[in-house]
């Protein structure tokens, strides 16, 4: 995923640059950027939010929201992305799993934010609406990284062209800081 540097996202090959420079060395691996994934609210069918065209991140807190429990990555990626959620005021209910969040959301205990690739078909359910953030959403990137020394960079490429074939063209961004590829 993207990292912060000064309190803004940042690439991969920035946060990687970054880490370099501050601790004087080479760091022994590389990273792919591989695709963007963006962020939905989701509430249950009915909800007052069901057929808006979007919603602001700061207009979370005026509802009961359900995030995944501490030490989950996508929890802390919502955090940053919708800070006032954080706030001592804000009803916010925690879960063990992305499944139960959606099951949660469906019963009519609160909303959510899922990322997007959590609601494909595959996952849909007809007692849960998406609706999209307003731009710019929030959103995370997905990386690749392996070390420098890794003795088939072919590979780490494979990967990298097999997750853009089956994500589409338009998504991947094939770029890194150093290495083969």
């Amino acid at each position: 995923t993207y990292g912060r540097i000064g309190g803004e996202d940042q690439p991969p090959e920035r946060v990687y640059l970054a880490l370099e420079a501050h601790y004087h060395t080479r760091l022994l691996a590389y990273v792919l950027d591989i695709f963007g994934l963006p962020f939905q609210v989701v509430v249950p069918l009915g909800h007052k939010w069901a057929k808006r065209k979007s919603v602001s991140p700061d207009e979370l807190t005026q509802e009961h929201t359900i995030l995944l429990n501490v030490g989950h990555c996508f929890r802390d990626q919502v955090l940053d992305s919708c800070p006032e959620l954080n706030r001592s005021d804000t009803r916010v209910t925690r879960t063990n799993s992305l499944e139960t969040v959606r099951n949660m959301v469906a019963s009519g205990l609160g909303i959510s934010v899922l990322p997007r690739d959590a609601l494909t078909p595959k996952y849909h359910s007809q007692l849960v609406v998406s609706v999209p953030f307003a731009k710019p959403p929030p959103s995370r990137r997905v990386a690749l990284a392996a070390r420098k020394s890794f003795p088939r960079p072919e590979a780490i490429a494979a990967i990298r062209d097999a997750v853009g074939d089956v994500r589409g063209k338009g998504e991947t961004k094939r770029s890194r800081t150093s290495g083969a590829n």
